[in-house]
């Protein structure tokens, strides 16, 4: 089964977009015009290890897919696009690609994470023609709100603020949740059409995602329809089945199971298959060679003279593990959302494994009363 996330500190990732359906040549050759060649990242060190930033998580390589596919182009087209809790600052580079007005990628406020974030962005800003586009920035969610409101002015008519908001895998501990919803609720823009992008796994429960979904209700978010992008179809039920079960819910159940995507992960050749216990990533499609490892890293930017950074970035290279993340994210199943946890997702049954074989995928965005 696929482990959440890929890669160790200083790994280097190798990034492809796939379809988000499986055997779909028209999302894929639709990706594959946005961006025709790798976008190469360097994994950020593990300066603060409980922030699990050292990793390249799945929900970042679902959550660039989607960014990048034809059919749902219009999310962050010409808008003023946030990530929180950006890691290696991959969908923030597949957002500008994919035509965001501006980009905002941010991370906790560690002089490392940062510093890596810097150089990734820098280091794809030729090859994927994003420009100046992206700007980074240390972030403490629910601290120094009025910094990343900075980077987020009102423009052509529009309040300040985000118009896209970006989390991927953002969620696992429930501990952090109010300081992220201050920060969501004080840079989403107050518009109809503003909306909150969440991919996020099952590793840490069911319960963890509902409990986040019930702060943001009542702190004026809701869920809303997924209508960009062709994700897997729901396996067909009987008419009378649909009816008894829509009567028996109550109506804020339903429009989760209406709203949320839960999506089966594919195994593919990213995976850890290695006879070890851990989930390092090592295994088929995996360079551990130095050589092939560098020759997958663009060039950097040029300078007059390498900095300190850039000289311990080329350093970490050199000792890489490349990890080509090209391989479709998705095995084409869905499966209605459910709140309660699934018999086969308990820990006494070793359910972390069945867990991480799915994830989830929804939006949120202001209530009618919450905006004019």
């Amino acid at each position: 089964m696929s482990p959440p996330s890929l890669g160790e500190p200083s790994s280097l990732i190798s990034y492809l977009p796939c379809p988000l359906l499986p055997c779909s040549p028209s999302s894929s050759s639709s990706s594959s015009s946005v961006v025709s060649s790798p976008i190469t990242l360097l994994v950020p060190p593990a300066t603060l290890p409980l922030l699990f930033a050292h990793r390249q998580w799945r929900a970042g390589l679902l959550l660039s897919d989607f960014l990048l596919h034809s059919a749902s182009s219009s999310i962050v087209g010409d808008k003023r696009v946030l990530e929180l809790g950006a890691g290696t600052g991959l969908p923030s580079i597949c957002a500008a690609r994919a035509g965001a007005a501006s980009v905002v990628c941010t991370d906790y406020a560690e002089c490392g994470l940062v510093a890596r974030l810097r150089e990734n962005v820098a280091r794809n800003a030729a090859a994927t023609a994003i420009g100046t586009r992206v700007s980074v920035a240390g972030h403490t969610w629910g601290k120094g709100i009025d910094d990343l409101l900075d980077l987020l002015p009102a423009s052509q008519g529009r309040a300040e603020g985000a118009d896209v908001v970006l989390l991927a895998d953002c969620l696992w501990d429930p501990l952090s949740h109010d300081a992220l919803l201050k920060t969501l609720l004080a840079t989403l823009c107050r518009s109809r059409a503003a909306r909150i992008y969440v991919v996020s796994g099952l590793h840490t429960g069911r319960q963890v995602l509902r409990a986040f979904q019930r702060k943001a209700w009542r702190a004026g978010l809701e869920l809303k329809h997924m209508d960009e992008g062709p994700w897997p179809p729901l396996p067909p039920q009987k008419e009378e089945e649909q009816a008894a079960q829509v009567e028996a819910e109550e109506a804020e159940v339903q429009r989760r199971r209406e709203c949320m995507l839960e999506l089966r992960l594919a195994p593919d050749d990213d995976d850890d298959d290695d006879d070890d216990d851990d989930d390092d990533g090592v295994g088929v499609g995996v360079v551990v060679n130095s050589a092939a490892s560098a020759a997958l890293l663009p060039p950097p930017p040029p300078t007059h003279a390498p900095s300190a950074g850039a000289a311990a970035t080329a350093a970490a290279a050199a000792h890489a593990r490349a990890i080509r993340a090209h391989s479709p994210r998705l095995a084409g199943a869905r499966r209605p959302w459910q709140d309660a946890e699934r018999a086969e997702e308990r820990k006494e049954v070793g359910g972390v494994r069945q867990r991480n074989a799915w994830i989830t995928v929804w939006c949120l965005g202001w209530k009618a009363d919450e905006v004019e």
